[in-house]
């Protein structure tokens, strides 16, 4: 199928709302075809508006027709919303030709539409059902429920409903029946001309107040009605309709019986009292509970504090007066009362008795015995006990400008009336008349006398204590009429402060004043001053103002000044008269910028061309309200010139009370310059303001990044701000308070909540200064920047692991040779000058050819190269060992033998090959022993002999003649 697309129109003619038909053909001479299929659709369910119309009529042409590319729907959309019935909408379809059958287009006008397609142009009629809802089953909530408040009834009605008004002996018109969703809500299933004859039968049958709506318009808005039919709009739905029905208000029936909900009844009648209405439900009560015949009350619930009914009757059956003043609750059986109008008994505390056999007669009243002086009486003594006393301490508490007010005593005593009483009140101090101002305590006494009684006085005693109140938190307002004398007289607009003392008060001055801090001219009752009062002097403001100059000091003015006319020969020429006259114009300017500026020019820079006045000074005074500015009041006085070309300029300022700053000084300078310094000294000028204003903006990057780093709590250290330790963390599982865990209300916190508030605080918190690391940090940031402290201390620790490694290494690796040749002792340097002393130096043998170094050499003394004789120790060369030429080597430094290719073997082996080096064996002693080696066990047992042995054998055996050398190292020598 083609694309639908679809053109609406809606229209809503006159016609439609005065009931023409609805069903209008779009072409009068082509009959519109009905579709076979009828929509259907509940109340709830029909379209509301036009769009959900619209494409439900398209969806519904598109199922039953092909070829449809354009449709025109006609609706009145006030008939189809939500009325029940069948509804048909008329709609023009144009569809294409080529996709409709030969037999269809015959009688058919084709015509081409506005994009060239052979079209033809159809009417249809699309039926619509809408049955009725029962608004009165609809659950809470849904948009289309009954709006009828209770106790009304919500009648169905088709396609719409009404609200009525209860009967008050639950009867029913014929032909409703009960609801399903409830009692006192019904619905009424009829039409035409049935549910016509039934509202009339309604409206028409007799009702009470009770059973009609209220009669006001502020409560009901169908007055005294039995139901909406008539009053309100047919259409329950429409606007007027739901407000109208929601306004309908039947009367609550008071004496109504419970609901299966209610668990007592709804009025406040004793349950064996009957409630009964009242005429009308607009009167006041609207009901009353009436006790049945036999029974005494007034038909009300008790309650827990009304007293237990008790209802008495006379022998003739009438409520004795008692019982009528008692109003008893409930409805209760009463009792019978013998004294019940018994005429009174003349006598003193006596009332009707009822003797054994129900005789009424006159007799002491109970607690009281015949006395035969004073008839009947207590014998008990009267009982005193104190008005006021709500802690039965027998105290009375005061404080500072009450006033005492004798509040007696109460006399429990039946004979009083009988007898003259005389009461004694006495006092242990006088009374202070008006408010108390003092501190402190007094006694009161109450006395009475008892003839009758053993013994025949009562005494109470009444302590009154008198206590200390916040003179500093009165209201001036309240006590000024009632006790003036406490209201502090302190100069709280010179900033003075009142502070409390015991039964007074004292005024403090702020910091920057002086003075007692009280009223000027206050005085004072004799001994009543209060503490630090000096005749009232106030607080006077004693901190003199501070003036900051702003801009440069000195001010620059250059100038080239003015001389003769200078050639190029002759050089410059100097008019001392023209230069005179021109710097007795110099103050004048001066004062002339300064009066046209108000003295901003003198700030002026480079790089601050248009200065204003005020950025040019700063003045502030130190209050203890603060620093206040002073700024747009200072004085800048005439310039004092101080020589030629050199003028101060004084600033002044004074504050409120009077207090003059310091007289600050910028001075004014005249550099008189030629053209050729000119330019260079202005660009000095600018050069300077520019390193000023970067070194300005570099302290001001590095303060700001300072509280940076001091908000987040890093990096902190003593020279910035003190390091606290962190807070400590509430108890896990203990009652917690708001302050402590920053949550609304009082609760415990488990060990999960806990744990987790102490990592977010310990988040915050800096090191404790008690760490010695910090500490070590903080000593050496003292002395150098925090930067190189770092890699200082980073030094020290690399510094002390290697030292540590490298014990440890010879410890364990190098322990013998460490016992050995460890520390450098005294007997060693001995020995080592002993060896120095005792060595013989020789010449470096010659080189011989290879075939002179075949003979055996002998190990005796005297024997040579090559089986020659040689009367002296075997020689060892003094230079370098090279390839060729003579070489160095020391035994002591243990140097290595050659190879096969040097020239010469050890004279002391037994052969000419050995070693690739000449003597490459240490030389051996004289007795043919073995070559000393200072790590051989020989090295060892001879330093043992040569200790043994005295000096003077041991330098014998060390003879130049001795084909051996005993030789030692010792640090820093060498020995051949």
């Amino acid at each position: 199928m083609t694309l639908l697309q679809s053109k609406s129109r809606l229209v809503l003619p006159l016609l439609a709302w005065m009931g023409s038909a609805l069903i209008q053909p779009l072409n009068a001479q082509q009959a519109c075809e009905r579709l076979k299929q009828t929509l259907e659709y509940t109340q709830e369910e029909a379209p509301r508006d036009f769009t959900k119309v619209l494409s439900t009529v398209t969806a519904e042409l598109n199922k039953v027709l092909d070829g449809v590319v354009e449709v025109d729907v006609e609706w009145n959309g006030s008939d189809l919303h939500g009325r029940v019935g069948e509804h048909i909408i008329n709609c023009k379809v144009s569809r294409l030709a080529e996709r409709i059958a030969p037999e269809v287009l015959q009688g058919l006008d084709v015509f081409t539409d506005d994009r060239g397609q052979q079209v033809i142009s159809q009417c249809f009629q699309v039926p619509f059902t809408i049955y009725d809802t029962n608004e009165c089953k609809l659950p809470e909530g849904h948009d289309m429920r009954h709006r009828c408040q209770e106790p009304s009834i919500c009648v169905n009605t088709i396609g719409s409903y009404e609200c009525m008004c209860p009967r008050l002996d639950g009867s029913l018109p014929p032909g409703i029946p009960v609801a399903e969703d409830g009692i006192n809500l019904y619905s009424l299933d009829v039409a035409g001309e049935q549910e016509m004859d039934f509202f009339e039968d309604v409206l028409e049958e007799p009702r009470n107040r009770w059973e009609v709506s209220n009669n006001t318009a502020s409560s009901s808005a169908c007055r005294s009605r039995a139901s909406t039919r008539g009053c309100c709009p047919e259409n329950a739905h429409s606007r007027d309709g739901k407000d109208c029905r929601n306004q309908f208000s039947c009367p609550v029936d008071p004496c109504a019986p419970p609901k299966p909900s209610q668990k007592a009844n709804p009025h406040e009648c004793a349950d064996n009292a009957q409630c009964v209405r009242a005429q009308s439900p607009h009167d006041d009560p609207d009901h009353t509970c009436a006790c049945p015949k036999g029974l005494l009350g007034n038909g009300l619930k008790c309650l827990m504090i009304d007293a237990k009914p008790e209802p008495k009757v006379t022998f003739a059956g009438e409520p004795t007066e008692e019982t009528i003043k008692a109003n008893y609750c409930g409805c209760t059986k009463p009792t019978v009362d013998a004294c019940a109008g018994f005429p009174p008994c003349r006598e003193r505390h006596q009332v009707c008795v009822v003797s054994a056999n129900d005789t009424p007669h006159c007799g002491c009243k109970k607690g009281f015995v015949k006395h035969e002086t004073y008839g009947c009486v207590d014998e008990r003594p009267p009982e005193l006990k104190l008005n006021e006393d709500p802690y039965n301490d027998k105290t009375l508490r005061l404080k500072q400008g009450d006033v005492y007010k004798e509040h007696g005593v109460r006399i429990a005593d039946a004979n009083a009336e009988d007898y003259e009483r005389m009461l004694k009140i006495s006092y242990s101090a006088p009374v202070t008349h008006g408010c108390l101002t003092e501190v402190g305590e007094f006694h009161v006494n109450y006395t009475i006398k008892t003839p009758w009684t053993d013994p025949s006085s009562v005494v109470v005693t009444r302590r009154v204590i008198i206590e200390d109140i916040d003179e500093c938190a009165l209201d001036p307002a309240k006590f000024e009429s009632t006790c003036p004398q406490l209201i502090p007289r302190c100069d709280t607009d010179a900033g003075a402060t009142c502070k409390n003392t015991d039964g007074s008060y004292t005024c403090d001055c702020p910091k920057f004043t002086s003075g007692d801090g009280f009223l000027p001219n206050v005085a004072f009752p004799t001994g009543a001053a209060p503490e630090g009062f000096k005749g009232g002097t106030s607080c006077t403001d004693t901190s003199k103002p501070m003036i900051e100059l702003k801009g440069p000091n000195p001010k620059i003015f250059r100038i080239c000044p003015c001389g003769g006319i200078s050639g190029i020969m002759n050089g410059k020429s100097t008019d001392n008269n023209l230069r005179d006259a021109q710097r007795q114009h110099y103050e004048s300017d001066i004062k002339e910028m300064m009066k046209s500026t108000q003295g901003a020019e003198l700030c002026a820079t480079h790089d601050n061309m248009r200065p204003r006045p005020v950025n040019c000074i700063s003045a502030y005074d130190e209050t203890y309200k603060g620093l206040v500015d002073l700024s747009s009041r200072v004085e800048i006085g005439d310039p004092v010139q101080k020589s030629p070309l050199h003028w101060a300029v004084p600033y002044n300022v004074k504050d409120d009370a009077g207090n003059a700053a310091t007289t600050v000084w910028r001075d004014v300078v005249v550099d008189e310059v030629d053209f050729e310094s000119m330019e260079h000294k202005i660009r000095e000028d600018v050069k300077k303001a520019h390193d000023i204003k970067l070194k300005n903006a570099v302290a001001r990057a590095v303060e700001e990044e300072r509280k940076r780093i001091e908000s987040t709590g890093k990096q902190r250290n003593r020279r910035d701000m003190a390091i606290h330790t962190c807070p400590a963390c509430p108890t896990c599982g203990e009652e917690t308070s708001p302050k402590s865990v920053g949550s609304s209300d009082d609760r415990k916190i488990d060990v999960d909540e806990c744990e987790k508030l102490c990592d977010a605080r310990a988040g915050q918190c800096t090191a404790n200064y008690s760490n010695f690391a910090i500490r070590i940090m903080i000593w050496m940031e003292n002395w150098v920047a925090p930067e190189i402290a770092s890699y200082i201390l980073l030094g020290i620790l690399l510094i002390g692991a290697g030292t540590l490694f490298r014990v440890l290494m010879l410890f364990l690796f190098k322990q013998g040779d460490f016992a050995s040749n460890g520390d450098y002792i005294a007997s060693d340097q001995e020995r080592a000058i002993a060896l120095q002393n005792s060595v013989t130096y020789y010449t470096s043998p010659q080189r011989q050819p290879q075939n002179q170094m075949s003979g055996p050499v002998g190990n005796t003394p005297g024997s040579g190269f090559g089986g020659a004789t040689n009367g002296g120790p075997p020689r060892m060369s003094m230079s370098n060992s090279q390839p060729g030429s003579d070489f160095f080597f020391s035994p002591s430094h243990n140097s290595p033998h050659g190879d096969n290719s040097m020239p010469f073997g050890s004279p002391n082996s037994g052969n000419n090959n050995g070693g690739g080096m000449p003597f490459g064996s240490p030389p051996t002693m004289a007795n043919g022993s073995t070559p000393l080696n200072s790590n051989s066990n020989y090295a060892n047992s001879y330093e043992e002999h040569y200790l043994n042995t005295p000096s003077q054998n041991r330098m014998d055996q060390m003879t130049p003649g001795s084909d051996h050398l005993r030789q030692r190292r010792s640090p820093g020598s060498i020995f051949s």
